[in-house]
């Protein structure tokens, strides 16, 4: 019977409908981001934090955005926060999102308190559906 569940099929159908839910989710998270509005924000603080084998840049900024105004620490929304490997290319990313104390912030229209430095791009999402594709052409051909 357990042999029967796990058999090669069976798998490769629940890889197929994981991998398609989750790049159909990360192609909505892009696109959400796409509607998100650009304004200027002022650095409050920046560190590099030595975790592991990780630097990670840290930057705290705040901006205002319809009469309001908010302080935050998110670089962007997937699960890389912006990790490097050497300290070198951690100040880098740094020093391009401070650009001369004024970064450029994406404020969530829907919700002003969330917000971002760096967008997501298409990739990933489009590197599951193209996983989705494959395992299709393997169950039907």
């Amino acid at each position: 019977m357990i042999k029967s569940i796990f058999n090669h099929k069976y798998l490769e159908h629940l890889f197929f409908v994981f991998a398609l839910v989750l790049g159909g989710w990360k192609l909505y998270e892009v696109h959400d981001e796409r509607s998100w509005e650009k304004v200027r924000g002022e650095v409050v603080s920046t560190r590099i934090q030595h975790n592991n084998a990780k630097y990670i840049p840290r930057i705290e900024y705040k901006y205002c955005y319809q009469g309001s105004c908010f302080n935050s620490t998110r670089v962007t929304k997937g699960r890389n926060r912006g990790y490097r490997k050497n300290n070198d290319a951690a100040e880098i990313l740094l020093s391009n999102l401070v650009r001369g104390g004024e970064p450029i912030v994406f404020v969530n229209p829907s919700n002003h308190e969330e917000s971002i430095l760096i967008k997501q791009h298409y990739l990933l999402g489009l590197l599951y559906i193209l996983v989705v594709l494959i395992i299709l052409i393997r169950i039907f051909y």
